[in-house]
């Protein structure tokens, strides 16, 4: 990769009254932003810098200026007050490009900025809740006709097959650029002498014109149709659902004949129709094109069709070779999702900070502490910056507060340090929560609510402590919790009610930090994930002295493998056996995978202590080994 991004000032513009500066230090970030606090105004302050390349130096300034109509300007500061964005670069050699938009500069008006931007946009995007909700936003009587949504979102990210090649100049081959010359460069082809206000269709520029117009249509024509083919893959493969998206694409015109005349025409360049409809794809229905998807699918789909549309694009644009800045921002991109598809997305989109640099906005708590989950296991958080954006009020007007967020537990230590014994022990609360809830399987944390047995709840701090005991216990792991429920009944609950009056003790609460820190060095890798389970047929292969027992079987639990002290501890889940050397009536049974391995190598003369490692003879379909 080559740059990343250093830096960003936001100086009287959107919420940002005075200098805003979030450091990145050429780090991905997480940020959670309660409403109103700034946070989306953040995102489109890169927006704005991002789009601008595609802008007239007037067009890309109007944003900046207090007294134009599209101003964003921000409200509480006075006219004629500097307004701007600034963002610093750095690549891996030290140079820190600085590119400037603002009321006095334009990085437009700059010929190496506008270079490092033009490449930074072909492999960067903006991922948020406004594009996916505008998708299918139609109503029952009108088509799903997306140019105009295309146009916004997704034209600049689109490269056509053929560039715009103008007085031999190479201007790009993505689609808004293409749309854009059309739209602009019509007015000033030839008219007819007879008739000024007809163009000359015998003029050889009034020809490359429709030249051009039908190479972009066509081109046009083959990249929707590869899009779509990317999207349903995703659709398939990733989000599992059994639908298919499908586009007609209605080409743009220019001075076509108007119906009902002989002889006149529009004068016009009419933009292209984009028609974006679905099929369900199953075997009891009939492949059937569903020309309004919004009274056919619920929510999460056509969030998730959405989606897959969005990540089509995202994938098929370049990171390899870049010679700038490959981003991807996201702003509330998940809100209408369940935990399943979330749990996915948040995966596809942590895939691409491999390749990228990831700005990843919320303000659904949850989410936030899912993303830092999913961070911590894939042990990727020293490449992460964390952020908790508020707003507070100085002068009778709103600011942005940025804080670097510290743990429950490093919270707790400070606290105590001061004496301010409830907050430590409210803060030792959140850090068992924390630490029990990221190392218990999603299913140990629940129970069903004793009055309405279909409704499912989160379990509380005795719950979680008590189904973590049992899970030690089962997979072998040392008491390096010892004496946490006292700890619970004791110490915590008091403070939690703001019981002055209960005797604590200083060493007691300086022992439960230590039980939290412990917790804490516990690593978790989910080695067998929920999108494994009930799909992907696995083996167990022994062999010993020249004897072979194998099973194959289906995983229906996660399985998840704990790291302490440099010793595992691998958990015992249920599967599905298809096959078993050892014992034919274990096949169609689910049995757990313990039984199944100890059946396994007692066949051939093995016994607890002479087996090898699970890890070391189960496998995953395509014969590598799981773990």
């Amino acid at each position: 990769m080559g740059y990343r991004i250093e830096t960003i000032e936001v100086y009287n513009f959107k919420f940002f009254e005075h200098t805003f500066t979030l450091p990145i230090k050429c780090k991905n970030v997480l940020l959670f932003g309660e409403n109103g606090s700034g946070k989306s105004s953040i995102f489109w302050s890169f927006y704005t810098h991002y789009q601008s390349v595609f802008k007239t130096p007037i067009d890309a300034q109007k944003y900046f200026l207090s007294g134009n109509k599209a101003s964003l300007c921000n409200k509480f500061t006075a006219p004629g007050t500097h307004s701007g964005i600034r963002i610093t670069y750095k690549d891996e050699n030290g140079h820190t490009p600085v590119v400037e938009d603002s009321d006095t500069n334009l990085s437009v008006n700059s010929p190496a900025a506008r270079s490092m931007m033009t490449d930074t946009v072909t492999s960067s995007d903006f991922f948020n809740y406004k594009f996916l909700s505008s998708i299918f936003d139609f109503k029952n009587s009108e088509e799903n006709e997306l140019f105009n949504v295309f146009e916004r979102e997704i034209l600049q990210y689109l490269t056509l097959d053929n560039a715009l090649i103008i007085g031999g100049v190479n201007n790009g081959k993505d689609a808004l650029t293409w749309w854009n010359f059309f739209k602009r460069e019509y007015t000033n082809l030839p008219r007819n002498r007879k008739n000024y206000n007809d163009f000359n269709q015998n003029a050889p520029e009034y020809r490359a014109f429709l030249s051009m117009l039908s190479q972009f249509n066509g081109d046009m024509r083959s990249a929707l149709s590869q899009l779509i083919i990317s999207a349903n893959q995703i659709l398939r493969d990733d989000f599992k659902i059994p639908a298919q998206l499908t586009v007609r694409y209605i080409p743009a015109t220019f001075n076509e004949r108007i119906p009902g005349t002989t002889r006149s025409r529009d004068r016009v360049v009419t933009a292209p129709q984009i028609i974006l409809n679905a099929k369900m794809v199953h075997a009891d229905i009939a492949n059937q094109e569903i020309q309004h998807p919004n009274s056919f699918f619920n929510e999460a789909k056509l969030t998730c069709m959405a989606l897959a549309l969005r990540l089509a694009v995202l994938n098929g644009k370049p990171t390899e070779g870049v010679t700038y800045a490959s981003t991807l921002f996201v702003d509330d991109l998940l809100i209408s999702l369940d935990m399943n598809y979330r749990r996915k997305v948040v995966e596809i989109l942590l895939n691409s900070a491999v390749n990228r640099q990831l700005l990843f906005f919320t303000h659904d708590r949850s989410l936030f502490y899912l993303v830092k989950e999913e961070l911590s296991a894939r042990k990727v958080v020293k490449d992460w910056l964390f952020y908790e954006l508020y707003s507070k009020i100085e002068n009778g007007h709103p600011t942005p507060e940025l804080i670097t967020p510290t743990t429950p537990i490093e919270e707790a230590k400070v606290f105590l340090h001061e004496h301010r014994i409830a907050a430590c022990a409210n803060a030792l609360r959140r850090a068992c929560e924390k630490e029990l809830r990221r190392l218990l399987p999603y299913n140990k944390q629940l129970k069903k609510d004793p009055q309405e047995l279909q409704t499912i709840q989160l379990l509380d701090l005795n719950g979680l402590i008590c189904n973590f005991e049992k899970m030690r216990r089962d997979l072998g792991m040392p008491d390096i919790a010892h004496g946490l429920s006292s700890d619970r009944r004791l110490l915590l609950n008091p403070f939690s009610h703001d019981d002055i009056e209960t005797p604590f003790y200083k060493e007691e609460l300086g022992r439960l930090i230590n039980c939290c820190e412990r917790l804490s060095a516990i690593s978790r890798t989910n080695v067998v994930t929920a999108d494994m389970t009930h799909n992907e047929i696995c083996r167990i292969t022994v062999s010993h002295n020249g004897h072979t027992a194998e099973a194959t079987f289906i995983f229906n639990e996660i399985m998840v493998c704990y790291e302490m002290g440099g010793v595992e501890y691998i958990t015992n889940p249920r599967i599905k056996v298809l096959t078993c050397s050892s014992d034919a009536s274990f096949v169609g049974k689910e049995k757990g995978l313990a039984i199944v391995y100890s059946d396994l190598y007692n066949s051939v003369s093995l016994n607890a202590s002479t087996c090898p490692k699970l890890k070391t003879v189960l496998y995953k379909p395509d014969g590598s080994l799981l773990m």
